[in-house]
Formats: structure tokens, sequence, C-alpha cells
């Protein structure tokens, strides 16, 4: 079970997004990965905040 930190918030609720854009980056052994998009639509919620730590499973958005 690794644990990551959500380092920044790239989108907002309400944004529409493609596949593959920028959604957050996240910080693991003080590497920061850009989490991108799996879908197109419209992020419907955010579930994490800057600087709340996560696992491997966790759900950070959710994506219409």
């Amino acid at each position: 079970y690794d644990v990551y930190r959500i380092k920044t918030e790239v989108t907002e609720a309400g944004a529409k997004v493609d596949v593959d854009d920028e959604l957050m980056v996240i910080e693991a052994m003080k590497m920061q990965n850009i989490v991108y998009s799996p879908a197109a639509g419209t992020v419907k919620e955010i579930l994490v905040q800057k600087g709340d730590k996560v696992g491997d499973d966790a759900l950070l958005l959710v994506i219409e």
C-alpha cells in the first residue's frame, strides 16, 4: 500500500475534460506524477484536496 500526497489540483468541478487532460499532480517518494483523465466528460466532483494523503486505489474525482 503506497501513500501519495495530492500536490496540486489542475482542474475543478464543472470543468470539461478530454482523454489525457491533466487533472492533478500527486507526489510519491519526492517524485511528482501527473494524473491524466481516463475519459472525456465533465468533472462532477473532486473528492480530494491539496495536501491529502491517498492510497493506490483511492477515488480522486468523478467524471460524467
